[in-house]
């Protein structure tokens, strides 16, 4: 019985030291004393979970997870660094522009110190490492025994497209009704994405808004992030977008291709296709760069598909050399025009044949030479107020104002099929070739 009292009375003892000091220490900085060293509370962040932020996905290699479904910094070992050790997470954050910063952060105590307060605790996060100003979440903590939380949401919002890869909020903890003096209580960081507005598209994927967000951080205006996003489409070389579990930092993996595997080349149309193989076919590419603009909340874009032209059935891409009047010159065929015989081989490959020679194709997405003969052909369309612009993801040509300029820059001609080929081994057809005007020869 003695010895229970005598803990009971250690522990009161301890509490009532803790509060002692902590006000003294606090008196003593307001009054100007330099301030210790000495860490006479250990309050540690545990973590912090971001609210009404986007819910962003991970695309392969950890398709299916959802960010937001977990606090975006976890810091388990209480070390002050979150992913230093197994089961720990450091998550990006992505908000929409005009949106508030709202969390819900937790500090965890190594004694019983939160029993011995007797006043209010005022936590305030301020954040850095991102365009703009500072953003500030402030209130009351939750206090209990050996651990205290916060839920907060900022007056101020984010502003304009952004891209932050050391984003920060710094917390500090004040025991005097919200005045100095305020004591540091960890820092989180984590990469951070602001949208131009709402996203339009069901899933939206860690690739589409970093390389997006990337882009065109620092626009405002839609037509200037529209531009940032349709430059690096252009450049051919969109790299897909992945979370380094070993760094926590979000890295720029694979090319994503076009035609790069050959007639083996995946046909499903889907972004979420793309991101899973790393390749795709045009439609899958068209569809892909009007995600890529939905993602930021930027309406008014559609795939449209380009059918052969007249009497065709397939349209033969750039670049060809006609070799003399064709095969076909004095055929019935020819006199349509389709005078140039052309051999595809079952592998997709070289042509091997003597009407046309390929002198390399038009660079695509992540292959300086893909496949070049289809039976359609999928582009973008952008109509609004008067004004129709064309851009071809696939191949980062355009804009156009009329298909026929972009037919002037992407076809060589258009093809009629015929069937397997007498003379060749199975699986090899023959086309008849109709040149365009403009085509080499």
């Amino acid at each position: 019985m003695g010895e229970t009292i005598w803990e009971e009375y250690c522990e009161q003892l301890k509490a009532s030291m803790i509060v002692y000091f902590s006000r003294a220490l606090a008196d003593a900085i307001a009054s100007g004393a330099p301030q210790s060293t000495i860490d006479h509370y250990s309050t540690k962040l545990h973590f912090v979970d971001f609210r009404d932020n986007l819910m962003l996905r991970a695309d392969a290699p950890q398709q299916g997870l959802i960010f937001s479904m977990w606090p975006e910094w976890w810091d388990r070992d209480l070390s002050g660094t979150a992913g230093d050790a197994p089961y720990e997470l450091r998550f990006p954050v992505p908000y929409a522009s005009n949106s508030t910063l709202s969390v819900y952060a937790e500090w965890q105590f190594d004694s019983a110190w939160g029993a011995a307060l007797d006043g209010p605790v005022t936590i305030r996060g301020t954040t850095a490492g991102h365009a703009g100003d500072a953003l500030v979440v402030e209130g009351l903590a939750d206090v209990h025994e050996y651990s205290m939380s916060i839920q907060a949401t900022g007056t101020e919002t984010f502003m304009g497209v952004e891209y932050a890869p050391d984003f920060e909020i710094h917390w500090k903890m004040s025991l005097n009704e919200g005045e100095p003096p305020w004591e540091s209580v960890g820092t989180s960081s984590n990469v951070l994405y602001v949208t131009h507005a709402e996203p339009l598209v069901d899933e939206l994927y860690l690739t589409l808004v970093h390389v997006g967000s990337k882009a065109a951080a620092g626009s405002v205006a839609k037509q200037a992030i529209f531009d940032g996003i349709w430059e690096k489409s252009a450049g051919l070389a969109i790299h897909q977008a992945k979370l380094d579990v070993s760094s926590w930092d979000v890295s720029e993996w694979r090319v994503l291709s076009y035609w790069g595997a050959g007639i083996d080349t995946q046909t499903g149309g889907s972004t979420a296709s793309l991101l899973q193989h790393g390749d795709g076919r045009c439609q899958t590419w068209a569809n892909f760069f009007v995600d890529f603009v939905q993602a930021q909340g930027i309406a008014g874009y559609q795939v449209i598909v380009v059918p052969p032209l007249p009497n065709a059935t397939h349209l033969l891409v750039k670049n060809w050399e006609f070799i003399g009047n064709g095969s076909f010159a004095q055929e019935p065929i020819g006199a349509l025009g389709f005078k140039y015989s052309l051999i595809d081989p079952p592998d997709g490959g070289d042509y091997p044949n003597d009407d046309l020679n390929k002198i390399g194709g038009i660079p695509a997405q992540g292959n300086d030479n893909p496949r070049s003969i289809f039976a359609n052909h999928a582009l973008v369309v952008y109509s609004a107020s008067g004004q129709t612009r064309y851009y071809d993801p696939s191949y980062g040509l355009g804009p156009y104002d009329t298909l026929g300029d972009w037919g002037i820059d992407a076809l060589a001609g258009s093809a009629i099929i015929g069937g397997q080929h007498p003379d060749l081994p199975p699986g090899h057809v023959q086309f008849a070739v109709k040149k365009l005007l403009g085509s080499s020869s």
